[in-house]
């Protein structure tokens, strides 16, 4: 028994569109592993190597959830980050959209479904069901602890000064430090431009969080 329902209210489907039009630039699929606290999102670049790892927790996404699996109410899936994304960009606008495991013709599918402008609109996405013991294969990669966290501020103001500078050249160097002051540097022959911000908010990391791997399927 594997059952999964949930529903998204626009805001947070927003967030959850937005991630997956980045991972389309990525790969063509990515890996969701569905416990009872969060949603994971991996990506890997090869066999060993973990290249987009994302991690939510699902009060935050959802409301209205509900999960249940033989393993620990834990479920693993692949699905198509092209198929995922229209399907999630068609309901940007509805009050609310829906999210459930499914069966089509005997084959397991992610429902998206939604309602926008008095229309009805569902997306059956293909899944491949993978065994909830192989999260161990899609884990957040282990990196050192960073010198330097600063809360970035909402918005595009980021995005914005990327999309200028990368005409004049393809790399960007950065500079930040832990009295809330980042930097974005680009440079060419003739020039040196420098976008500042500053007052930003640093973060202090207290612990490592433990990882939940959860359980074998039998």
């Amino acid at each position: 028994t594997m059952r999964f329902k949930a529903k998204i209210g626009q805001a947070s489907l927003g967030v959850l569109s937005g991630l997956i039009s980045i991972l389309e630039k990525v790969s063509q699929v990515c890996v969701i592993y569905l416990t009872e606290s969060s949603m994971r999102i991996s990506i890997k670049e090869s066999q060993d190597d973990i290249q987009v790892f994302s991690e939510i927790s699902q009060e935050r996404l959802f409301t209205d959830y509900r999960i249940e699996s033989l393993s620990n109410n834990c479920i693993l899936l692949e699905v198509g980050t092209a198929n995922l994304g229209r399907a999630l960009a068609s309901g940007r606008r509805a009050p609310a959209c829906q999210l459930k495991l499914a069966k089509r013709g005997g084959r397991p599918c992610l429902a998206v479904e939604t309602r926008a402008l008095e229309v009805d609109i569902a997306h059956d996405l293909p899944v491949k069901l993978l065994r909830p013991g192989d999260v161990r294969f899609h884990l957040a990669p282990e990196v050192p602890r960073p010198q330097v966290q600063l809360e970035l501020p909402r918005g595009r103001s980021f995005r914005t000064v990327i999309d200028r500078v990368k005409g004049i050249n393809q790399h960007v160097y950065i500079d930040a430090d832990m009295s809330g002051t980042i930097t974005f540097r680009v440079q060419t022959d003739n020039a040196v431009i420098k976008t500042f911000y500053s007052n930003l908010t640093p973060r202090f990391e207290t612990g490592d969080e433990e990882e939940d791997e959860g359980g074998e399927e039998e």
